[in-house]
């Protein structure tokens, strides 16, 4: 496999029941590969509200939130479920966001509600986007960018069609790939 996806996982180790440490065996990490994903077509979502509280900013193996979300917009026929809160899109159940606002590329402030991913930073170091709040009825494109499926178009939010951008989504992928020439890319 020339390309894929490597999973490390830090387990405490073998023991007794709880959180306690004492009598525990050396901790393990159980590791998988397996290959990228294919691409996905541009992509249908649905919002949901955002009920997942101060967890949706930390790194953890607890789903639930983004399976039961990813499920609701299954059942509705569509790809991708986008969080949303106070009337502004947070993010996917897999990917930040980053949509067309007044002429501005624009991902939304961490602010202790998402987690940040390794493309968006990138995107932010490189100045190809900035902070900003992305409302509930954004009318410019919108693309879920993720370190493993890269930058993806969105053409559909709920009910209503979104506009693409071919050379918006060029800019994102060439930001990336020249990144990544560079070694840039963690």
């Amino acid at each position: 496999m020339e390309s894929g996806i490597l999973k490390a996982v830090l387990i405490r180790g073998a023991g007794g029941r709880g959180l306690s440490t004492k009598n525990v065996s050396r901790p393990t990490v159980p590791v998988s590969a397996s290959a990228l994903p294919p691409p996905r077509p541009c992509l249908r979502a649905v919002t949901v509200p955002d009920e997942r509280g101060s967890f949706a900013a930390c790194k953890t193996l607890n789903y639930l939130p983004d399976v039961l979300a990813l499920r609701r917009a299954e059942e509705a026929g569509r790809d991708e479920a986008i969080f949303l809160q106070d009337g502004f899109l947070q993010e996917t159940t897999i990917a930040n966001l980053v949509g067309m606002v007044d002429g501005r590329l624009l991902t939304p402030p961490l602010g202790g509600r998402l987690l940040g991913g390794v493309i968006r930073e990138v995107l932010l170091e490189e100045c190809a986007i900035f902070e900003g709040d992305l409302p509930e009825g954004i009318a410019g494109p919108l693309y879920c960018i993720n370190s493993v499926r890269g930058v993806e178009t969105m053409v559909q939010l709920d009910d209503r069609p979104l506009p693409t951008d071919p050379e918006v989504q060029s800019l994102l992928d060439e930001v990336l790939s020249r990144r990544s020439r560079l070694g840039g890319l963690r």
